[in-house]
Order: C-alpha cells, then structure tokens, then sequence
C-alpha cells in the first residue's frame, strides 16, 4: 500500500490559475456581502425615513413596510442557496 502523495500548497498558491480564480472569488463574495448588508439596512432606513412608503397597504393589514421585512428573509436564503 503506497502512502498519498502530498500535495505542494506552495505551488498551487503560486499557480496563476488558482490566483485568478481567488481574485474573481473574492469579488464575487465582496459584492455579495455589499448587497447584503445594504439590503439590510434599507428596512431600518425606509422605517425611519420613508414611513408614508412603508404604511401603504397591500392587502388587508399587509403593508409595504412588512413585505418588505419578509423579503429580507427570501433574500437571506437566496443569498445562502447560491
């Protein structure tokens, strides 16, 4: 039985290839993280400053401002499913 053979960290971390797909990788996420906690406090925001925007009803006693809340939620879990 041979032992695995062990792999040099170095070289692939020195690897343009591997460099490239870091860099596009941390765009990626950094955008991400940007829209994310954006969308975040756009609830407080719109809450503080846009309150005749958030009281408009939808249906019943759904209004804009809870929808709005709720979606947080969807985007929470779009953002962890991709």
């Amino acid at each position: 039985m041979t032992a695995p053979s062990t792999i040099d960290w170095n070289a692939v971390i020195d690897d343009p290839r591997f460099q490239t797909l870091h860099r596009k990788k941390q765009r990626f996420l950094t955008g991400l993280m940007i829209f994310s906690v954006a969308y975040y406090f756009l609830l407080p925001i719109g809450a503080a400053y846009f309150q005749d925007l958030f009281k408009v009803k939808v249906r019943g006693v759904v209004n804009v401002g809870l929808l709005f809340a709720l979606s947080e939620f969807v985007v929470a879990w779009m953002v962890a499913f991709y």
